[in-house]
C-alpha cells in the first residue's frame, strides 16, 4: 500500500515513478522505479531527491 501512496505523493510533487509489486519483485518486497535521462539537469535530479526523501519520511519509510 505504501508503494502506491508514495507514487501518488511523488506525482503530486511533479515526479513520475513506477511502483514495482509482486510478481515483478519478491513477494515480501515492493519497489519504486526512477528513470533518469541524460537530459535531466542536476537541479531536476536534486529536486527529485529532495521531494522523494520528503515523501519517504512522511510514510515512515526512512527516518
Amino acid at each position: 500500500e505504501k508503494t502506491f501512496i508514495v507514487t501518488k505523493l511523488a506525482f503530486d510533487e511533479g515526479i513520475f515513478i513506477n511502483p514495482v509489486i509482486p510478481p515483478a519483485c519478491a513477494p515480501q518486497d515492493t519497489l519504486v522505479r526512477v528513470a533518469l535521462m541524460a537530459t535531466h539537469t542536476v537541479e531536476q535530479v536534486d529536486y527529485a531527491v529532495e521531494k522523494l526523501t520528503k515523501c519517504f519520511k512522511e510514510l515512515g519509510i526512512i527516518k
